[in-house]
């Protein structure tokens, strides 16, 4: 070879050399600033890592305030809601109470107006009797109370007793003038006025003779010879004041129960006989209607 050939190898040589040992340094700065990098990007990683943990944090954070603003909320609400409730029940009863006086109030007007419209009646009054019938009431109650009379002035009286009373008067009205009532039919002519003297001696015995007040004796006489009479179905109106006549008298001839036989009983049986004779006489009458 010539020396000019030696030199261009020998200069090629060089230059690869050069270049392989450019090729290194290169290889060792990219693997330098790889090494470099690797950290910042591991510490990025890192930072980038903390920075959501962190947001995580106040993430969870928010939570736990809503959580505690939601339950704060709740509790307003469970403590609104009782208060909300009375109020209700509170404005309910008040509407209530309200709706019960008005209640009451239209209950009492009508009761007072339906009471006030019993007064007018309504019903026709029966006919006037025909002068038969007046004339027999006449004639039959002026026979009753005629044998009451002869039996108690020209009898009785003498003995120091009675047979005749004032209420004997109010059956002959019922027993002669409307024979045909239920209240003049014998079962309440004699039992009505037995069931009354009863009461009534009862009444006197109990209170009048121990010195009781008088006014509530004479009241409890009549109203329960009513009650009495109703229980026995036996209303008769005179039988009210047979109670009354057996409290109000002091005679000492009535001590006891001994009125009850003479003159009531005695009297109603005596005033039933003559109804019974007299007014089945009239053309238009018939008595009794019923016996029992």
């Amino acid at each position: 070879m010539s020396e000019i050939e030696v030199d261009n190898l020998s200069h090629s040589n060089k230059n690869v050399a050069t270049d392989n040992i450019n090729n290194n340094n290169n290889n060792n700065s990219s693997n330098d600033i790889e090494l470099e990098t690797i950290p910042n990007d591991s510490y990025n990683n890192n930072n980038n890592n903390n920075n959501n943990n962190n947001n995580n944090n106040n993430n969870n954070n928010n939570n736990n305030n809503n959580n505690n603003n939601n339950n704060s909320s709740n509790d307003i609400e469970l403590e609104t809601e009782p208060n909300n409730r009375n109020n209700k029940n509170e404005n309910n009863n008040k509407i209530e109470n309200e709706n019960e006086k008005i209640n009451i109030l239209l209950s009492i007007k009508l009761y007072f107006i339906q009471y006030f419209n019993k007064w007018k009646g309504g019903e026709k009054s029966p006919a006037r009797a025909d002068l038969e019938e007046i004339g027999w009431s006449w004639l039959s109650s002026f026979i009753g109370i005629l044998v009451l009379a002869l039996l108690h002035y020209r009898l009785t009286v003498e003995k120091e007793t009675i047979f005749l009373l004032g209420s004997f008067a109010a059956s002959a009205v019922l027993i002669f003038g409307a024979p045909k009532s239920p209240l003049a039919q014998p079962r309440n002519l004699v039992l009505g006025h037995i069931v009354s003297a009863t009461v009534g001696s009862i009444i006197r015995v109990a209170l009048v003779y121990t010195n009781a007040q008088t006014e509530v004796a004479c009241a409890l006489a009549v109203s329960l010879a009513i009650v009495g009479m109703h229980f026995t179905k036996s209303i008769h109106p005179p039988g009210g004041a047979t109670a009354l006549i057996c409290v109000m008298s002091a005679e000492q001839r009535w001590r006891g129960f001994y009125y009850i036989f003479v003159p009531v009983a005695s009297g109603s049986l005596t005033m039933l006989l003559t109804a019974l004779i007299v007014n089945n006489f009239a053309r238009k009458r018939k008595y009794p209607v019923f016996w029992w």
